[in-house]
């Protein structure tokens, strides 16, 4: 696997963060976390991004301090840290764990957005075939390596922006603003458990760390960890906001695509009409581009795990696997199901794990007072 040295800036760095997360608000997340806080489901999103964002700089802090004290300052790769502060077999570990996390992320979700194809717009189409389609443009994308992939996706970005503050005021006459109370929802006690939970919708944000080769610097690195947790954080709270005015807390943990229930609500004339046919484009789009970097990423880290040079004929594997995978569930229930299993759950838990472990083998690494493990970047 070849790495081009500092290629990434700080707004690509910012699009790899928020590409990973968002989509996951066009399929059932919206629906699931107003079910679980109720008209809080807005504050939901900034305490799980503002505890989110706290692991990722504590993980950054962690590797900072590593380089300033064992490699006089020089960026290593993540996978040499992770083998400095775990030991040899402890990083292998690590990272094939984290590789298996990407693969199965990548699985869940080929399979939602084409089951929600299916449901939106291809009604009669077979599963099997529109699953093969996907995964034939997943596969074609991702062999223009990770600059390409991030670059285009920051037009996205912008487009998504645009879409949000469009949306906003087309459905202004739909809203009721006192759906939203009480803020307080179904408590705090459900609040503060639940964004816990909910880092689990984030817990692929890591990858900022796994192409550290491909940054310039540790500050670029936390400029793209804050501006894309900020545009995360925000774009899911305005949509979540509005959602709750416009469906209210007893209708929306209902709908299994709650977006696309919200798109439809526009009305602009009765000439104009299947305007959710734009956002669907859209939500497609975001959803390949998030699909094509977690593949990826899960190749890149078994390539950098096993010392692998060509990630070519992997890539084919890999996305062989996960076609054969994401066509397992026999239903859309399901796949959703799994999906909700492995975010609030596996996702959730390994992430406040790897920030545990790497802490903890940092200050067991610190006072032994070992020297650095791996070649530095120049």
């Amino acid at each position: 696997m070849s790495y081009g040295i500092g290629k990434i800036s700080a707004v690509e760095g910012m699009t790899l963060v928020a590409m990973l997360i968002v989509p996951s608000i066009y399929l059932t997340e919206p629906s699931l976390s107003i079910g679980f806080v109720g008209n809080s489901a807005w504050l939901l999103k900034i305490c799980s991004g503002l505890l989110l964002l706290g692991l990722l700089l504590a993980i950054l802090k962690i590797y900072q301090n590593y380089i300033d004290k064992f490699c006089n300052g020089r960026m290593i790769t993540f996978f040499s840290f992770v083998q400095g502060v775990l030991g040899r077999s402890g990083g292998m570990i690590f990272f094939i764990l984290w590789a298996v996390l990407f693969q199965l992320s990548t699985v869940l979700m080929i399979r939602e957005f084409t089951d929600h194809t299916l449901m939106t717009t291809l009604k009669t189409g077979n599963l099997k075939l529109v699953l093969l389609i996907f995964a034939a443009a997943v596969f074609f994308m991702m062999r223009y390596g990770l600059e390409v992939i991030l670059r285009c996706a920051y037009l996205l970005l912008v487009v998504r922006a645009i879409t949000l503050i469009i949306l906003l005021f087309l459905l202004f006459s739909s809203y009721d603003v006192t759906q939203l109370l009480p803020w307080q929802g179904y408590g705090m006690g459900s609040l503060a458990k639940y964004s816990v939970l909910d880092i689990g919708t984030g817990a692929t944000s890591m990858a900022i760390f796994f192409i550290i080769p491909h940054l310039q610097n540790i500050a670029t690195m936390k400029k793209s960890i804050l501006y894309g947790m900020a545009y995360v954080t925000f774009f899911k709270m305005i949509l979540i906001l509005m959602m709750i005015m416009t469906f209210g807390i007893i209708v929306s943990p209902e709908r299994v695509l709650l977006f696309y229930e919200l798109v439809r609500c526009v009305n602009l004339s009765q000439y104009v009409q299947r305007v959710d046919s734009i956002f669907i484009l859209m939500w497609l789009t975001a959803g390949l581009m998030s699909i094509v970097v977690t593949q990826y990423l899960s190749v890149m880290i078994y390539c950098e795990a096993f010392k692998l040079t060509d990630s070519k004929a992997l890539m084919a594997i890999a996305m062989l696997l996960t076609t054969s995978i994401a066509m397992l569930p026999d239903s859309t229930i399901t796949a959703l199901t799994m999906s909700g299993i492995f975010i609030y759950q596996w996702s959730t838990a390994f992430m406040v794990f790897s920030f545990i472990i790497l802490g903890i083998g940092y200050y067991v690494k610190c006072r032994r007072n070992s020297s650095c493990v791996g070649q530095g970047l120049r």
